[in-house]
């Protein structure tokens, strides 16, 4: 899956550079590490002791289907949870870049950046239209952009350092949802496959027992 392009930050100011070094580092937060990969979003952690049960074979190919339709659909949300938690981790560095830049003396006054509370109603308004447009709720909203062409939040030169903060949270927003559509549309396939298998077991079954 493609990761969010950000536009390269101009070379920090020699200024600005030595007032953060006068900062008290004790008082930093932990520095986060910028999304390079969403590979990590696959590994699943282990619910309770689910190793340790005894395994109990199915018993018969209706049962072993079911089963896996109810793997895949749990491993789904599990997959989806970490998908968000990393792109939301990708945010809240990008706000604390900006805010940091924004504490400089000279910028102190010239702008303010986005907080974490403003990232959380922008990802759930986002969040809120994708879930009506999976559920098949349209109402008044636009028409739905073409998958071939996602909307492109950098095509554009900022006009200031807000804006350009803001389009790079835009940016990372667009692209997990565009991975998540990814995925979704990975696992429905798959699920598409199992379904269909056990709907010609199911009548096997039917057709024997008549």
């Amino acid at each position: 899956m493609a990761q969010p392009q950000h536009h390269q930050l101009p070379p920090p100011d020699p200024s600005s550079a030595s007032s953060s070094s006068n900062n008290n580092t004790t008082t930093q937060k932990p520095s986060i590490p910028p999304l390079t990969s969403i590979s990590p979003s696959i590994f699943t952690p282990i619910q309770g002791d689910e190793l340790l049960l005894p395994f109990t074979p199915p018993a018969s190919r209706v049962a072993r289907l079911s089963a896996k339709i109810d793997a895949l659909d749990s491993n789904r949300r599990l997959v989806r949870d970490n998908m968000l938690a990393l792109y939301r981790r990708e945010c809240a560095r990008l706000i604390r870049e900006a805010q940091a830049e924004v504490d400089e003396p000279a910028a102190a006054s010239a702008w303010s950046t986005p907080s974490e509370d403003d990232l959380e109603v922008m990802v759930a308004n986002v969040m809120a239209v994708l879930d009506k447009r999976e559920g098949g709720e349209r109402g008044e909203q636009p028409p739905a952009p073409s998958a071939a062409a996602p909307p492109n939040f950098g095509a554009f030169v900022p006009r200031s350092r807000r804006e350009y903060w803001t389009t790079q949270i835009e940016i990372t927003i667009s692209q997990g949802l565009r991975d998540l559509k990814g995925y979704d549309a990975h696992v429905a396939a798959i699920r598409k496959e199992y379904t269909d298998k056990l709907e010609r077991e199911m009548q096997s079954a039917m057709d024997i027992d008549d």
